[in-house]
């Protein structure tokens, strides 16, 4: 797991949220992702050219990427998917980026 790497460097404890942080907001719908409508699941997610190399780069500079949606259907998505559901979601969003 590459994660495991960012305990050993300090990055986690880096991130701790007693420390001041910066951060890049980036919308989800049409900005990441190709643009669907309500995204009804994860196979309806495709991200746009280059945003995993972007998204790997802002990671890199320091900041925090946040990505953020004013659509409710993401609301409803989250509390209604059980955890199994949100996670295989999380994990195909982190796969795209690794492929790209």
């Amino acid at each position: 797991m590459p994660w495991k790497g960012d305990f050993k460097n300090g990055i986690v404890e880096g991130k701790n949220l007693s420390n001041k942080q910066k951060a890049i907001f980036l919308d989800r719908g049409g900005t990441i992702n190709k643009y669907v409508g309500f995204l009804r699941n994860e196979k309806e997610f495709e991200l746009l050219d280059g945003v995993a190399t972007a998204i790997k780069e802002i990671n890199n500079s320091g900041y925090l990427c946040i990505v953020v949606t004013n659509q409710p259907v993401m609301l409803e998505m989250y509390s209604s998917f059980d955890k199994e559901k949100k996670n295989k979601l999380l994990q195909y969003v982190e796969r795209l980026k690794s492929e790209k």
